[in-house]
């Protein structure tokens, strides 16, 4: 019996059997786009010709249907076992796919053409294989307090200013830019832009040369006035909202599962290592304390994989209900410290559990030939996702608990 999770929707199994594909395929190239920090291009045309990309938009939209948030992560989860770079940037353009289609589906019950017809459009395009990279991030600012402007002139949107870790940005056909703008009453408030990735205006620097998920194209991207496609205005500026718990519980969820999956593999490269050592009468395969380390490293992922599961299961109760749009800001606050907990908890395990690993090869993994090498670069990666890190989730916990305002600069 596999302990591993599995999806719990037909359209979840369809979607992990494609995954489980592109991960084999992924793994073919991973070593080769590591050494040269090269995107993985061919692995993300796959999954555009299979439609893995567009799984979350509606059959008649040009997806899979898939609507359980649940499954995303197990599918996203077994793409980090054949790579980790491939694994989060798919996960870019999966969490816009699923959080657009969810929010389509909410326009069109409450019966507001007004606010669907950006959105809708959007789905048609990435159900018609439109890849789309979410560009939040800033040096030295959170994603509350972000400085890229967008400014409004009539039907007119323009992009100003410089986004880090722009995963995906190779590939991408329109960049999601959040960033601020000011409303009718001059108040500063947060906001998505969509722009083309070659409209004029931007520039990728193709600068991404990490330690690790190298090949995930995270490039610094600077918008000198570019116009948007689409805009969708948000919450307030610098201020925590049940719509930032939205955004966070969608967009984390899969990355999550992509480190969860890194780990994975590191285990079972372990495992394979000690058992062909054992046919080989290797002393090292006898050692009862490599035993009990390959023992502790699947009891961590026990607990990973439970977490992530949980989430993944009350994610899918309180989002797809159908009276989900009038959720009650406590609520979505509540299932946010549910995914910072599982966040914080996943990354530190999957962390040990590769560090692990690597004692168990007895130095080999250490080796840049092989693929433990890769995992332990690229698993180091997860404390960095926001929101939060672990110097912020505590916090914020913690707050939530004691009844205090979730902001954490309050």
């Amino acid at each position: 019996m596999t302990l591993e999770l599995q999806p719990i929707t037909d359209q979840g199994r369809a979607f992990v059997a494609l995954a489980e594909e592109h991960a084999a395929e992924a793994a073919e190239q991973a070593a080769r786009h590591d050494a040269e920090g090269s995107f993985p291009t061919e692995v993300f045309e796959s999954m555009r010709k299979s439609k893995f990309l567009a799984a979350p938009v509606p059959v008649d939209r040009g997806g899979l249907g898939l609507e359980s948030l649940h499954d995303i992560c197990v599918g996203v989860g077994r793409l980090g076992r054949g790579d980790g770079s491939v694994a989060i940037a798919a996960q870019m353009h999966l969490a816009s796919a699923f959080g657009f289609s969810l929010r389509m589906r909410q326009l069109e019950r409450q019966n507001d053409p007004q606010r669907l017809d950006d959105v809708r459009a959007l789905v048609d395009r990435i159900g018609s294989g439109t890849i789309v990279a979410t560009i939040g991030s800033e040096a030295g600012h959170d994603l509350v307090h972000l400085m890229t402007e967008l400014t409004l002139a009539g039907d007119t949107v323009t992009v100003a200013g410089r986004k880090n870790f722009g995963t995906l940005s190779p590939m991408a056909d329109i960049l999601l830019v959040t960033g601020r703008f000011r409303d009718s009453t001059g108040t500063w408030r947060l906001g998505v832009a969509a722009v083309p990735t070659r409209a004029r205006g931007v520039e990728v620097k193709n600068n991404w040369d990490a330690m690790g998920m190298r090949g995930s194209g995270s490039h610094d991207i600077v918008f000198d006035n570019a116009p948007a496609i689409g805009f969708f205005p948000g919450s307030r500026w610098g201020r925590y909202s049940s719509l930032q718990s939205r955004y966070s519980i969608i967009g984390n969820g899969g990355l999550i599962a992509a480190f969860l999956g890194i780990a994975e593999a590191a285990r079972d490269l372990a495992v394979q290592m000690v058992r062909a050592r054992k046919k080989q009468d290797h002393r090292a395969a006898q050692e009862r304390g490599i035993h009990r380390l390959v023992g502790e490293m699947d009891v961590e992922l026990a607990t990973c994989r439970a977490l992530v599961e949980r989430f993944g299961r009350n994610a899918d109760a309180l989002l797809l209900n159908p009276s989900s749009d009038g959720i009650p800001d406590e609520k979505l606050t509540e299932l946010d410290v549910e995914l910072q907990c599982a966040k914080l908890v996943v990354q530190r395990k999957a962390i040990g559990v590769v560090d692990s690993a690597l004692t168990v090869s007895g130095g080999f993994g250490y080796l840049n030939r092989s693929s433990l090498s890769r995992l332990y670069r690229d698993v180091r990666a997860g404390p960095f996702m926001q929101p939060y890190s672990p110097l912020e989730a505590p916090e914020f916990i913690g707050r939530v608990a004691l009844g205090l305002s979730p902001n954490l600069d309050d």
